[in-house]
């Protein structure tokens, strides 16, 4: 299921004013064809209060999606045409409910969507028993016709469970829970996940309780690394302040977080707060960024977090609508609604029109919440493999030392990316050697990070050499494509798996692979997702090229060329080449000007790629600059002329917004003053790497060559690594996207892809 763009949006009907107790339709502005059948879908909501406000965000989404079937045109398996009707139905209470009812079923609606709590749909089940399919957010519904479109609590607390224990590693945690029937059951079940050995303090406070020192102390006392309560909104304002007040600052994880508990406690005493729930506005993935800013551009506002499922359920019955034959039966509906599989929605995955899938998001300084993890069908798909128990406590039998050795240039003009890339993987160690360190067999491994500086291919196998005369058994770096591309048998020669930050192509095309491993998207990966960005996403068509007579410039552009190529309506109108020692760029501006291109791929020097910007604004051209070694240093160098938008392709970036990478981003910048460099997140998922096959292989170099090269699947901050997948020496195909400011502070990530599918935008 893809979500269209606004541009694609059929002309809407202006906001729409509910009142109560009446019947109010929308529908598409845009002219049904003659022999489109009309469908309606009843949406029960309340017509005043504050529910009604709720009611409403959730039927707007509903109305959205109908609005986006009916543009792009709804038929059955038999050709015949439909168009949706979305119409609400005012119930404040139970009554209303049956009131209502009696209404649906005379305008022959095909299915329902809510009520949105508990008592009314309740209400709605008891009046007359409705055959229709019945979608809504209230779970616990045991009924036939009940589709439920969020998880229930006992799936909330699993995940939960699953988050701390077997994803983030904690051993000791505190459990608060008031004594309602549902906040019991819902802690119940996480403890039963949890397992007992890792509960450290088991406390029940009265719904209506006051004061919470007496547990804030006991948490403290426990030594709990985290807290999970299942309690109420003033409760758990309450316990907060007293955890802060007894100096207790770890995580909390409470289900009920939202942006009003937020702003009562102010952001700055709600960073390490977590929430639960089956869809944030926030969620980190292109879908979900399509329906946000729809739903902005269509109501002027944002959906709230049950929304998409209501979106949701519409797209869902669209579907089951195509594969019936007599697409305005409701039992027929329904019936396919029950066999629905591997439905990828907004929200989640459903199967049978009901959804497991959900996340875990995270308060932010700014007041923002932030995805921290994805769970679909009961697995994390976003949590990190850079994290290692700890085994401070156990006691083996021998001791040694894994040393691992990073070539760069750690001085010069180029210093800050060398020692951005050795800080991370001396952080990524420190963090390790912290819990404990790797054991494995008895024995407990240190990891010794060593440096070496190399400023050309010349040092880079020296160094190599020297590493392994000093006992390393693997070596991170160099990132510079020149410093190895020339020395690729050196790692090879002696014996030393290498794990290089360097993006030429040709690196995974060479004979060394087996032994020169590439921890980077390279060169053309990272230009083809610029390519697939801007034909799909911003719809371009028309595209000049700009290489220095490289190896890697003229091998990027070649794979540029081909993508465009192989679009439906991409065309590649100019191609340009330039010696490496050029100094004047304003013929090539002309030519980019006047072949009438939208935009240009760039692949070359960092002073020529300027130069010619500079040209080109010269020139007056206006279009997008593509570019991809920018680098934090050139950044703040760039000036970028009007009317020209600079895209940088690269692997990561310290303002990526998913939490893995601000999360890094934080602890390296405390650590280190200033920011991480892209290098420095490869760098330090790589050790991380290394320690993952020490536990699992051996300490010798071959074992963990081998082991790497075998990795089915990795998770850390630059994305995902699967070596074992491409078999070329290639580790990830993990890219980001940036548009540069015309003051080169503005840096945001406008696209993430991974292996060339889009994640978010």
């Amino acid at each position: 299921m893809k979500i269209m763009h606004i541009r694609r949006l059929i002309t809407a009907l202006g906001a729409v004013a509910l009142i109560a107790g009446s019947a109010i339709t929308a529908t598409s502005n845009t002219a049904r064809a003659q022999d489109a059948t009309t469908l309606n879908i009843a949406f029960i909501g309340a017509g005043s209060g504050t529910q009604a406000e709720v009611d409403r965000n959730l039927y707007q989404a509903a109305v959205l999606a109908a609005e986006q079937i009916n543009g792009d045109g709804l038929t059955d398996t038999d050709e015949d045409r439909y168009q949706l009707n979305v119409k609400y139905y005012t119930a404040d209470s139970n009554s209303d409910v049956s009131d209502a009812l009696t209404d649906i079923k005379a305008d022959g609606a095909v299915a329902i969507l809510g009520p949105n709590d508990a008592d009314r749909l309740d209400a709605l089940l008891n009046a007359g028993s409705p055959s229709v399919a019945v979608l809504t957010t209230v779970t616990g519904s045991s009924r036939s016709n009940v589709f439920r479109l969020t998880p229930d609590d006992t799936t909330m607390a699993r995940m939960i469970a699953d988050y701390l224990v077997d994803q983030r590693l904690y051993t000791r945690i505190a459990a608060v829970a008031a004594d309602t029937e549902s906040a019991q059951a819902g802690i119940k079940e996480f403890k039963s996940q949890a397992g007992s050995s890792k509960i450290v303090a088991d406390l029940t406070q009265a719904s209506d309780a006051d004061d919470f020192t007496e547990e804030a102390q006991t948490i403290r006392d426990a030594r709990a690394e985290v807290v999970v309560a299942w309690t109420l909104d003033p409760q758990m304002e309450l316990l907060l302040k007293a955890l802060r007040v007894e100096g207790w600052n770890g995580l909390i994880v409470y289900p009920a977080l939202d942006d009003g508990f937020v702003a009562r406690v102010g952001a700055e005493n709600a960073t390490n707060i977590v929430g639960a729930g089956a869809w944030s506005i926030n969620a980190y993935d292109a879908q979900s960024q399509d329906f946000v800013s729809d739903y902005a551009a269509r109501w002027n506002g944002q959906p709230s977090n049950n929304a998409a499922a209501y979106y949701d359920a519409v797209e869902m019955l669209a579907a089951a609508i195509r594969e019936t034959s007599s697409g305005n039966s409701a039992s027929s509906i329904a019936s396919q609604l029950r066999s629905l599989r591997d439905f990828d929605g907004v929200q989640g995955i459903y199967n049978n029109a009901e959804s497991d899938d959900a996340l875990l998001f995270q308060a932010q300084p700014d007041g923002q919440f932030i995805e921290a993890a994805r769970y679909v069908d009961g697995d994390c798909t976003t949590c990190l493999n850079t994290i290692v128990p700890d085994t401070t406590t156990e006691t083996p039998s021998d001791q040694a030392t894994i040393t691992i050795a990073v070539i760069g240039t750690t001085d010069g003009i180029s210093a800050a990316t060398g020692k951005s890339a050795l800080q991370a993987a001396q952080l990524a160690a420190r963090e390790i050697n912290d819990r404990g360190g790797v054991i494995r067999n008895s024995t407990r491994y240190t990891l010794v990070v060593k440096g070496y500086n190399a400023a050309d291919s010349a040092a880079v196998s020296t160094a190599i050499s020297q590493a392994k005369t000093d006992g390393a058994t693997i070596i991170l770096g160099p990132d510079f494509n020149g410093h190895i591309l020339s020395v690729l048998s050196a790692a090879s020669s002696n014996s030393l798996p290498e794990l290089v930050s360097a993006t030429s192509a040709q690196i995974t095309t060479s004979d060394a692979t087996d032994f020169v491993l590439q921890v980077r998207a390279d060169d053309t990966v990272m230009a083809q997702a610029a390519a697939n960005y801007l034909l799909n996403e911003r719809e371009l068509t028309s595209f000049a090229t700009f290489a220095a007579r490289t190896d890697y410039g003229i091998d990027t552009i070649t794979a540029v060329k081909k993508s465009i190529d192989d679009s439906d309506d991409g065309r590649v109108v100019l191609s340009l080449e330039h010696d490496v020692d050029q100094k004047d760029y304003t013929q090539y501006a002309q030519q980019i000007k006047s072949s009438g291109a939208q935009a240009v791929f760039v692949w070359t020097t960092q002073p020529a790629a300027s130069a010619l910007l500079k040209a080109l604004g010269d020139q007056g051209w206006q279009g997008v600059f593509v570019y991809g070694y920018l680098t934090p240093e050139m950044a703040a160098t760039l000036t970028v002329p009007n009317g020209i938008e600079v895209i940088a392709a690269q692997t990561w970036w310290s303002t990526a917004g998913d939490w893995a990478s601000r999360d890094f981003s934080a602890r390296y910048s405390t650590r280190y003053g200033t920011s991480p460099t892209p290098q420095s997140a490869a760098y330090y998922d790589a050790i991380y790497l290394i320690a993952d096959g020490l536990s699992k292989a051996s300490a010798s170099a071959s074992s963990l060559r081998s082991w790497l090269l075998d990795v089915d699947e990795f998770r850390g901050v630059q994305g995902i690594y699967r070596p074992s997948e491409y078999e070329n020496g290639e580790f990830t195909r993990a890219v980001i996207l940036l548009s540069v400011g015309s003051d080169s502070s503005g840096i945001r990530e406008i696209a993430r892809y991974d292996d060339g599918t889009l994640l978010a935008r």
